[in-house]
């Protein structure tokens, strides 16, 4: 990795963190918008920087889940959507979201004996939100502007 690459990784990071701490209160459990994860459309345009700040954004934010343990493994099994979207582009972006809400919904479940089908579909509608409609804004304002 080049400098500029290590620049935009710690951008990326960064930015996942703070949004996570701005919008925490509804950035956790089963109805969640995680507007950090508009970030994730922009991994197709910048690549394994954005790839790789998003994960380890993911991780320190994720430090302050409430569910513990289990959701500090949430960035690394989100890697591989994360991934394919790099590879792949948008089109690849439905993997990621159904991971997201098939993994939390799981560790909800798990740790807090919520309806597992109920939170997964919640929390899947969430992160639709966040990468879907924020997510698009964002990758469409910064295709506009060629970044």
């Amino acid at each position: 990795m080049n400098s500029k690459e290590i620049a935009l990784t710690a951008i990326f990071a960064a930015l996942y963190y703070t949004l996570g701490i701005v919008f925490q209160p509804i950035s956790f459990m089963a109805i969640q918008i995680r507007v950090a994860c508009a970030l994730i459309p922009l991994i197709y345009l910048f690549g394994y920087p954005a790839t790789i700040g998003i994960t380890i954004g993911h991780l320190a934010f994720n430090m302050n889940s409430p569910i513990g343990f289990l959701d500090l493994v949430s960035p690394f099994v989100f890697l591989i959507p994360r991934l394919l979207i790099q590879r792949y582009g948008v089109k690849a972006m439905p993997i990621h979201t159904i991971a997201v809400g098939t993994w939390i919904g799981y560790i909800l479940n798990a740790a807090f004996g919520l309806p597992l089908l109920t939170t997964m579909l919640t929390v899947g509608v969430g992160e639709f939100i966040a990468e879907w409609y924020l997510g698009y804004l964002l990758l469409y304002h910064c295709v506009e502007r060629r970044l």
